[in-house]
């Protein structure tokens, strides 16, 4: 399946000239100008393999931007800027940015970077998938096939990002053991590097872990419990493995 990617950037030119060497290589490219326009896309496709930023929008912070998609989802951010000095470049990393290009740019540069990030992220993906048991796991109401990364809940399967997949997958193999958010970092985001992700991460993607666990099976809700000034655990009335 071809990739998608959101590409925001205040200059008709730099998105024109990026969507045509993008689309060459067969990615489909929607197109924002303003941070408004493209949390809007954001927000009502939501299915972006990769987002291509710009840090100087004319009306929302490309950083702003970047925090907000980092701290709903997974989605991979590239930035692009004019500002080229160290402490621009922490800045972008520590709101959540995979990479980092300063403008003026090389198109093609651009490009493999963005297929690196894909490639990397496709290859966790399929490397997760094989390691993991097939056997099925149920919950109450609550089923979790491994080996496919799919989540039933009441019958009704729900979508989940991949943070929120391992997010859950991890908790659930891990029964009434407490994780600290910053254990939670680590594990679920590969990162010892607390300046890059805040502990806000964790607690956003917990939320909406929630929400979407309950929006079938209200009872969901005492499944992942918070444990104040120590972290989240698991815990269910009954656990079994098929």
């Amino acid at each position: 399946m071809n990739k998608r990617i959101l590409l925001i950037d205040g200059d008709n030119r730099v998105r024109t000239l990026l969507k045509h060497y993008l689309e060459k290589e067969s990615f489909i490219v929607d197109e924002a100008a303003s941070g408004v326009q493209a949390i809007r896309q954001y927000y009502v496709h939501g299915n972006f393999d990769l987002i291509v930023l710009d840090y100087e929008l004319p009306d929302i912070s490309g950083l702003e931007i970047c925090r907000y998609v980092k701290h709903s989802g997974d989605v991979p951010v590239v930035i692009l800027s004019a500002r080229s000095e160290e402490g621009d470049r922490i800045e972008g990393f520590r709101a959540g940015a995979d990479d980092y290009v300063v403008k003026p740019f090389s198109p093609r540069e651009v490009l493999l970077r963005i297929q690196s990030i894909v490639g990397r992220m496709t290859g966790a993906c399929i490397s997760h998938v094989n390691d993991s048991s097939s056997s099925e796991i149920l919950i109450a109401g609550i089923q979790i096939q491994p080996g496919a990364r799919r989540i039933r809940v009441q019958g009704n399967e729900i979508h989940l990002t991949r943070k929120e997949y391992d997010l859950l997958y991890l908790l659930v193999t891990n029964p009434e053991k407490v994780f600290s958010r910053e254990e939670l970092l680590r594990e679920v985001w590969k990162s010892p590097a607390k300046d890059i992700y805040d502990r806000r991460t964790v607690d956003t993607h917990i939320k909406r872990l929630r929400e979407k666990l309950t929006f079938h099976y209200p009872e969901g809700i005492e499944f992942i419990q918070t444990l104040w000034g120590l972290g989240y655990m698991f815990r269910s009335p009954e656990q079994s493995l098929s």
